[in-house]
């Protein structure tokens, strides 16, 4: 097949439609996989609706996990739709409707064919003092289950979003309320929100232990998620601002090879001209650079932030050049 079918085939909007459900329908199954066998499995929890939809499921477990997000996620499906649109609530019912389908079939072969990947669980014990406690059976076994649990919900949810849709839950609450208050980050409203549903979890089970692993459990999930959906190779970018910046630009293309641009500024009090120079570098190539900087001006200013992609040579190539 040639390059200019292929490129028709890539650029039809069904073909283009069908692969995009296909990862959010996988994405989906990936997160239900790991909540329903390693995080329900093990009295854990995962963060946003489905959170809470365990936490009511201990309560009321004749209604499974699925059809508890379901619930929970209907009146925000209609909020969503006046405020975002019918296009971005389309992609948000889908993700959210293959992620609640996805729990109710594993849960029910969990309870079905009685399947376990591993075995702790936990035990009612009586103190000296009449008090029952939830004490955690093989440690091991849990703390194995909420990394493998929060590593499965973070690649998945993190291919929902990037098949263009969401899970529901707090992803919608989040963008809610940054409609009103933009100075909230949506990453923020995650951890406070994950924060009181931990804590909420540990004082109901009487368990300060089990809190320690959910939030390790969401931990896990929330940084494979930011992996997978701004990619595993970030780098460092340096706004250098020096009265050396040509020694310093020489040496930075002498002994590292890397590119360096020349920024035209001025001083916002003094109005002063100077030149900044920007550098982009692998992240393995940091503490060169900053020594380069202090040995040729020791009182040099520079700004080092994280920078999730690069596109161009030396780092990731563009879509269009992938596409040629």
């Amino acid at each position: 097949m040639k390059k200019e079918d292929l490129l028709k085939i890539k650029n039809n909007k069904v073909f283009t439609w069908t692969i995009r459900m296909l990862i959010i329908f996988f994405g989906a199954a990936l997160y239900g996989f790991g909540v329903t066998f390693f995080i329900k499995d093990q009295n854990l929890l995962t963060g946003g609706l489905a959170g809470i939809s365990l936490l009511i499921n201990k309560a009321i477990p004749q209604v499974d996990i699925g059809v508890w997000t379901i619930i929970l996620n209907f009146p925000l499906f209609i909020a969503g739709m006046i405020v975002f649109g019918k296009r971005y609530m389309f992609l948000t019912i889908v993700g959210t409707v293959s992620l609640s389908l996805s729990m109710s079939l594993f849960d029910f072969v969990l309870s079905k064919y009685d399947v376990h990947f591993f075995a702790s669980e936990l035990v009612t014990v009586v103190r000296e003092n009449g008090e029952t406690v939830q004490v955690l059976q093989s440690s091991k076994d849990i703390l194995m289950s909420g990394i493998i649990g929060g590593l499965l919900t973070g690649i998945g949810r993190a291919l929902v979003f990037r098949a263009g849709s969401n899970t529901g839950g707090v992803d919608i609450i989040a963008k809610l309320i940054r409609v009103k208050h933009q100075n909230f980050t949506a990453g923020g409203i995650f951890m406070v929100f994950d924060g009181i549903l931990i804590a909420i979890h540990a004082i109901l089970l009487k368990n300060v232990e089990i809190g320690l692993y959910a939030a390790l459990t969401i931990l896990v999930s929330s940084v494979l998620f930011d992996k997978v959906m701004f990619g595993f190779d970030s780098a460092k970018l340096f706004y250098i601002i020096s009265d050396k910046k040509e020694e310093i630009a020489q040496r930075l293309l002498n002994e590292i090879h890397a590119g360096v641009t020349i920024l035209t500024a001025s001083g916002g009090y003094t109005h002063s001209h100077k030149d900044v120079l920007m550098v982009a570098i692998k992240k393995h190539l940091y503490p060169k650079i900053k020594s380069i900087v202090k040995e040729e001006d020791p009182e040099a200013f520079f700004i080092v932030s994280q920078a999730n992609e690069i596109y161009g040579k030396g780092f990731k190539e563009n879509d269009n050049k992938k596409q040629a």
